[in-house]
């Protein structure tokens, strides 16, 4: 891929992200993984790398670490953790749009990051083509 099919590509990266209504995500991205690239290869790796970085706290495998690790902790019960449960309130659940967070972890989310990983892959070895 040349320079102006990396520009397309990230253009497209960032649409994409701005139409799933993560325009706040795009920002991030942009701010702390894009900013002080050089060129666009290397923007859109950035951009993919930070995506994959973001995703990956929603995924299965984070969400069972931190509940495998949580569960060292000792408890008024003296039962484990095994779960954890986020109470929002009236004016938030208006605000947001949201009733209930759901801190399970996602295996859509696991395999998104894979394929993402695949991806950067692939464009990091262009390079050496």
């Amino acid at each position: 891929m040349n320079e102006d099919e990396y520009g397309i590509l990230l253009r497209t990266l960032r649409q994409r992200t701005h139409d799933s209504g993560r325009a706040d995500l795009d920002g991030l991205l942009m701010n702390s993984r894009v900013s002080d690239a050089e060129g666009a290869r290397e923007a859109v790796i950035g951009y993919l790398l930070g995506l994959r970085d973001e995703m990956s706290l929603g995924g299965e495998a984070v969400i069972r670490e931190s509940m495998r690790r949580l569960r060292r902790f000792p408890t008024e019960s003296g039962t484990p953790i095994d779960g954890i449960v986020v109470d929002i309130d009236e004016e938030d659940r208006a605000a947001f749009g949201v009733v209930a967070v759901d801190l399970v972890g996602s295996t859509q989310l696991d395999e998104a990051v894979s394929q993402i990983d695949e991806l950067i892959r692939e464009l990091q070895g262009d390079e050496a083509r």
